[in-house]
């Protein structure tokens, strides 16, 4: 015999089955198409402004020769990300993992600016990542 617990979870289960099959038949259930535009970032460690590097790849410095010799940062996504947003609807932006920890900025605010900056490009998901816990599970 089943408990409540596993009874009414079984229950959501199928409840859920039966919506997902009436909104793939014939007349169910009606969507339109959204086209979205995806950002992200990965394994920001903390980096606000942009590093020197190599010369990148030569799409990159044909279409921004503003950032030439320049790699990393995200006050460089920055820039982009409220770009591509102008120029388009439906923008969802996401980070990969590795956003808070690495930097010296970021070290001495535990992250703290990175918080904010995340806060003010309006990031829709962050993902975690191992270095998130390196400060514990606390901050």
């Amino acid at each position: 015999m089943l408990s409540k617990t596993a009874m009414r979870s079984n229950q959501n289960v199928f409840l859920l089955c039966l919506a997902l099959l009436w909104c793939g038949r014939p007349g169910g259930a009606s969507a339109r198409e959204i086209a979205i535009t995806l950002l992200h970032t990965a394994d920001v460690h903390g980096t606000l402004e942009a590093c020197p590097s190599g010369n990148g790849e030569a799409r990159d410095r044909e279409q921004w020769p503003e950032l030439q010799g320049k790699a990393g940062g995200l006050l460089r996504c920055a820039t982009l990300i409220c770009k591509i947003r102008a120029q388009a609807e439906n923008v969802v932006l996401v980070d990969c993992g590795d956003f808070f920890q690495g930097s010296v900025e970021s070290f001495l605010t535990r992250g703290g600016v990175m918080a904010r900056a995340a806060a003010c490009l309006k990031y829709d998901a962050l993902v975690v990542g191992n270095h998130e816990f390196d400060w514990g599970a606390d901050v």
